[in-house]
C-alpha cells in the first residue's frame, strides 16, 4: 500500500497523537489510523488548508464548516454518496484534540482503552457507529499492522 502521511508531518502528528490519546483513554494506534484513512494519507481535500479536518468529522467546529462530498455505506455493503456539511479547523492540532473530545461521547465508551483489551477492540466500536463502511474495523487493523502503529499506544 502507498499510504503514509509526508514523513515530516507525520513524526509531529504521531508524537501529537500518541500525547492527546495518552491524555483521552484512547489508542494512539487507531487514532493514527483513522487520520490515515479518513484523510487518505493527508491527500483529501478535506484534510489540507484551510479545513484540516483528518478525521471527517461531520458538523461544525466553532461555526466554522465545509460541505464536500462523501461515501457511504447502507450497512449492507453498499456505497452511495451524498453532500456533507464536515468540521472545519483552523489549524491540523485542533483536528487532532477536537477528533479526542468527539470521541468522549457515550456512544463511543467502546473505543476507550479502559473499555477494551485491545485495539482491535477499539476499532470493532467504531465500526457501524464513527463510520458507515461496515468494513471499517477491517481497513482501520491492517493500516495499523502494516505502518507497527502499536508502536505509539503507551501503556
Amino acid at each position: 500500500s502507498t499510504r503514509a502521511l509526508s514523513s515530516a508531518a507525520s513524526d509531529v502528528y504521531k508524537r501529537q497523537a500518541r500525547y492527546i490519546a495518552a491524555q483521552n483513554d484512547l489508542y494512539a494506534s487507531v487514532m493514527i489510523a483513522q487520520a490515515i484513512l479518513e484523510s487518505n494519507s493527508g491527500q483529501s481535500a478535506l484534510s489540507q488548508a484551510p479545513n484540516y479536518n483528518f478525521f471527517g468529522i461531520k458538523g461544525d467546529y466553532n461555526g466554522k464548516s465545509v460541505t464536500m462530498q462523501t461515501w457511504e455505506d447502507d450497512g449492507n455493503g453498499n456505497a452511495y454518496t451524498i453532500d456533507a456539511a464536515f468540521r472545519s479547523y483552523d489549524n491540523p492540532m485542533e483536528s487532532l484534540e477536537d477528533y479526542a473530545q468527539f470521541l468522549q461521547k457515550n456512544i463511543y465508551a467502546g473505543v476507550r482503552k479502559s473499555n477494551t483489551n485491545s485495539y482491535q477492540g477499539a476499532t470493532a466500536a467504531l465500526t457501524g457507529v464513527y463510520a458507515t463502511d461496515t468494513s471499517y474495523g477491517a481497513k482501520l487493523n491492517q493500516i495499523i499492522e502494516e505502518y507497527h502503529l502499536t508502536d505509539y499506544d503507551t501503556n
